[in-house]
């Protein structure tokens, strides 16, 4: 039977460190989310480019950072964690910057390129930050919180960026990240330490490229498909190329003395459990994500910025759970939280499945997308407080670029899932999304059957 703790106070000053930290770490939700709004002003202003060609604006993003991360949180654990988050978020203030005074297509995608490298430095790096300055057995408080502030600028992104744009056009949905950027370059020098570092020794650099070039082959693969097709020689060989590369690293890791992947922390029985979450649970998770707002426009007929409310109860439901899934998870473990946030889905998608139709029915959406919204908000913070059970404040960084990065791949997973399950599918009728309605069920029995070997019992 799992046995409650008492859980330690924490210092003002702690919560300080996390609310400065999150500054630096919503520029990548917020920009992202009010970018989704802007994509029809961009087309706009881009006339002589195709929809195909504007879509790697949001795709090129997406491959470099989920490439970039394990990179990043390696240099992090190397040579400082506060020294990289402020080198990443001075060079996301400038890529976002250039952004927005782009000419041409040509410098967008060079500039969004300089943004997901510097995303790729700022994840590792904050959430290392953040968790180094709370104690072991608050630590599912201090991930919870960190992922409420993601959960905030999510929620605040679309309504935000729909004025923004409609006021000052397009550039303002890479604009918006500049003032944040610049509070957080101001208030991390003086209010955050860096974490002592005894070896500073930059790892092995030939698995550098290697490890870009296979997760970038496994990211563009699976992204690709519902365009490309699963059985196109391009998807294939993009997806087999990026894991044999991969097969590679972890093999040369092994025997190398600076090993780019720290092979020993999948020793720990958590992080395994926690990887393997965010691959299998994100894949259907992100899945609904993306096959959600398609819905309300596809069969109901709303706009996209009507979709984009209609979303909201998710953030916002993170933004107001998150932290009491933190502070239950420091007093009864990882498990419990997980298994009521994958029941809670369960029921969502339940709701779904007996009360959506071809009609619109605002209320039957509400209270399933309210349970939906609910369950991931709990789920998530079991996955990244899972990721960090037993690992040294110095191996942190490494561990949530690993995380993050499976969590990438996950959501080029669930796009291409749900454009499968769904097809090209348009018209005032369910249809094919009934089979999206289901894997939101699927979704949550998984999370619940994950959450069975979750840790039960908090750090201490």
């Amino acid at each position: 039977m799992d046995t409650p703790y008492a859980v330690e106070k924490i210092p003002r000053r702690t919560w300080t460190i996390l609310a400065v930290v999150s500054i630096c770490s919503v520029l990548n939700p917020l920009s992202q989310s009010i970018l989704n709004l802007a994509f029809p002003s961009l087309q706009a202003a881009f006339p002589e480019s195709s929809a195909a060609t504007l879509s790697w604006v949001l795709s090129l993003y997406a491959i470099v950072s989920a490439a970039t991360l394990i990179v990043g949180g390696v240099i992090g654990d190397r040579v400082g964690h506060k020294r990289v988050l402020l080198v990443g978020t001075a060079g996301y203030v400038l890529a976002s910057i250039v952004c927005g005074l782009a000419p041409n297509v040509v410098v967008l995608l060079t500039a969004r390129a300089g943004q997901a490298l510097s995303s790729a430095l700022i994840t590792p790096a904050g959430a290392a930050l953040v968790l180094r300055e709370f104690p072991a057995s608050r630590r599912g408080t201090a991930i919870a919180a960190w992922a409420a502030a993601g959960s905030v600028a999510t929620a605040v992104g679309p309504t935000l960026g729909a004025l923004l744009v409609d006021v000052g056009g397009w550039e303002w949905a890479f604009w918006i990240s500049v003032p944040f950027g610049c509070i957080g370059l101001a208030l991390v020098p003086r209010l955050v330490n860096e974490i002592p570092r005894e070896d500073v020794e930059l790892p092995d650099l030939v698995s550098v490229p290697l490890i870009v070039a296979s997760v970038s082959g496994v990211i563009l693969g699976v992204s690709q498909s519902g365009r490309w097709g699963w059985a196109d020689s391009r998807t294939i060989s993009s997806i087999v190329v990026g894991l044999i590369v991969g097969l590679y690293v972890i093999a040369r890791s092994a025997r190398h003395r600076r090993p780019l992947l720290d092979l020993t922390m999948f020793r720990f029985r958590s992080f395994r459990i926690a990887n393997l979450s965010s691959l299998i649970f994100g894949t259907t998770f992100f899945a609904l994500f993306f096959a959600y707002p398609r819905f309300t426009q596809d069969v109901w007929g709303f706009d996209v910025r009507a979709a984009g409310l209609l979303f909201l109860p998710i953030p916002i439901a993170g933004m107001l759970l998150n932290g009491s899934a933190g502070r239950f998870a420091d007093i009864h473990g990882q498990r419990h939280v997980m298994v009521l946030g994958g029941f809670l889905q369960l029921v969502g998608g339940v709701v779904f499945v007996a009360g959506l139709g071809d009609a619109r029915n605002l209320w039957v959406w509400l209270v399933g997308l309210g349970f939906i919204g609910a369950g991931s908000s709990l789920i998530w913070p079991a996955i990244f407080g899972n990721a960090v059970i037993g690992l040294p404040p110095q191996r942190f960084g490494a561990a949530m670029s690993i995380n993050q990065t499976l969590q990438r791949i996950a959501t080029a997973g669930g796009a291409a899932l749900q454009i499968s399950l769904i097809g090209e599918q348009s018209g005032p009728r369910v249809g094919n999304y009934g089979r999206i309605f289901v894997l939101t069920v699927i979704g949550g029995i998984l999370a619940m059957i994950i959450g069975f070997f979750m840790s039960g019992v908090r750090e201490h």
